[in-house]
């Protein structure tokens, strides 16, 4: 069942201001106009992204041909090349060789011997033009931002528009191809659009990977990790009139029966591609906003990138930053870490929840762009990440295979320091008060016995603990901390 999420943010919501906060702060009237708004399906994009240069050597090794643009919806990624689309789905899985890493053997979670498997299928226009020209209409207002994985710094991103349609123009010789993502349906539309005079037989689509048959009027598409379907086409000429279209499969090429039309008018051909996948997960994990009145909704899902978004006081969409910076994302699987914002500056922060060998924290300023990667210190968790106003810097929280400890990070991610507070397990809920202290809990899976522990500690330091309170129920886990 496809599960959908609903943000609704209430703007005259009266926040409570940090009195430590740095500048003059605008108005409560300023920062929230007293209007609600509500975005459904946040992080469901149905736009087409242009490359420009975002994606790392890995993925462009993986995918095997030049990407010109590139869509994610639901749990699918694809790719747009030259001569045709690239569906990738990914799924995380547990290995179960003897090549174990150092620790895995002993970790409680098994975390470490996750892997992401990248599943590919191919959708090849056969017999088609080579210097097809792809062309954008209906360009969105908000914008896209990546990490810029050629500079090894972390210092910048990359910036990308989305269109709504893209369109092959000449695909073949005198027939055009236009995708587009239609209201009210979950999955892809592409029509094929056959010029005066071009006859539509040329147009055939070759499947690789994958194994093909008619069902009905649709064609199955089996691709080992979903069912695509092409849901049978329509055909209408210019004029309006109905043209009878059905498929037509040869091993694993389909193409189309058209019946008799006046060649002098244009011929549209329109199926739809369906799949499960293409539904997805659409799931908000954290909230932040700035004294401008900008919200700032992290999530995703599995499978998926993370994604930041910014929207205005209004609740226009401003950016959407796509967080493929971090290891798990294209090596051992996905783990939602934590999200904070600076108030005063709109600058976000994202900490990596598990990404052996090395955790890393992202920075992006108030315009979506990276302008910071802290690399990690041989910390393989983090679970939250907090801002301390009082001495302006990060507080996250820890664990995994070293000493669950507190962290302190400066804002600009470059000096990272580790303070053991004794704790016995992870790290995953934190809190401030208005007078320098931080409070950390645990969110204990009890092996054997054992209870929680919330901890009270000074900042800047994080040190000596000031409390280590036990809970005297023997609550085996603990959510969140306020």
């Amino acid at each position: 069942m496809k599960k959908n999420t609903t943000l609704l943010f209430w703007a005259f919501i009266v926040f409570s201001f940090h009195g430590f906060s740095q500048g003059a702060l605008p108005t409560k009237d300023a920062c929230f106009a007293g209007k609600s708004w509500t975005i459904n399906q946040p992080f469901q994009r149905n736009v087409f992204i242009e490359n420009n240069g975002q994606f790392s050597e890995e993925e462009k090794k993986a995918v095997g041909s030049k990407i010109v643009y590139y869509s994610h919806i639901g749990s699918l990624y694809l790719y747009f090349t030259p001569t045709g689309l690239i569906f990738r789905r990914d799924s995380v899985y547990k290995a179960e060789d003897d090549n174990d890493q150092p620790g895995e053997k002993d970790d409680k979670d098994g975390l470490w011997k996750l892997r992401t498997r990248h599943c590919f299928t191919k959708m090849q226009w056969q017999g088609c033009n080579q210097n097809t020209i792809l062309q954008v209409e209906n360009e969105t207002p908000d914008y896209f931002t990546f990490p810029n994985h050629a500079d090894r710094s972390g210092k910048s991103g990359i910036k990308a528009k989305g269109w709504t349609k893209l369109v092959y123009k000449n695909l073949y010789n005198g027939i055009d191809v236009e995708f587009f993502y239609p209201e009210g349906k979950v999955g892809i539309e592409y029509n094929i659009i056959v010029h005066p005079g071009a006859d539509p037989a040329r147009a055939k689509i070759l499947y690789s990977g994958s194994s093909i048959n008619l069902s009905g009027q649709d064609v199955k598409i089996n691709t080992g990790w979903d069912i695509l379907t092409d849901h049978a086409p329509t055909a209408k000429v210019e004029n309006g009139n109905s043209v009878p279209a059905s498929f037509n499969v040869t091993g694993k090429t389909i193409s189309f029966n058209i019946g008799s039309y006046d060649k002098s008018q244009t011929l549209v051909i329109d199926p739809f591609i369906s799949a499960t996948t293409l539904g997805g997960t659409n799931q908000a994990y954290d909230l932040g906003y700035d004294y401008l009145g900008n919200v700032f909704v992290y999530g995703g899902g599995p499978s998926n990138y993370y994604e930041l978004q910014k929207y205005n006081s209004a609740g226009g969409l401003v950016w959407t930053f796509v967080n493929n910076a971090f290891t798990y994302l294209y090596s051992t699987g996905y783990f939602y870490g934590g999200l904070t914002v600076d108030h005063n500056t709109g600058t976000s922060y994202m900490c990596e929840g598990f990404g052996p060998p090395n955790n890393h924290v992202v920075q992006v300023n108030y315009s979506g762009a990276q302008t910071a990667l802290w690399g990690g210190n041989g910390t393989d968790e983090m679970w939250r990440i907090g801002y301390d106003y009082c001495n302006n810097q990060l507080v996250l929280c820890t664990g995994g295979s070293t000493i669950p400890d507190a962290c302190h990070l400066d804002t600009n991610c470059t000096n990272f320091q580790i303070q053991n507070i004794g704790s016995s397990s992870d790290e995953s809920m934190l809190a401030f008060d208005n007078i320098g202290n931080c409070y950390l809990g645990n969110c204990r899976m009890v092996f054997g016995g054992g209870a929680n522990h919330v901890f009270k500690l000074p900042c800047p330091s994080l040190f000596p603990v000031t409390y280590s309170f036990v809970d005297k129920h023997d609550i085996e886990e603990i959510t969140n901390i306020s």
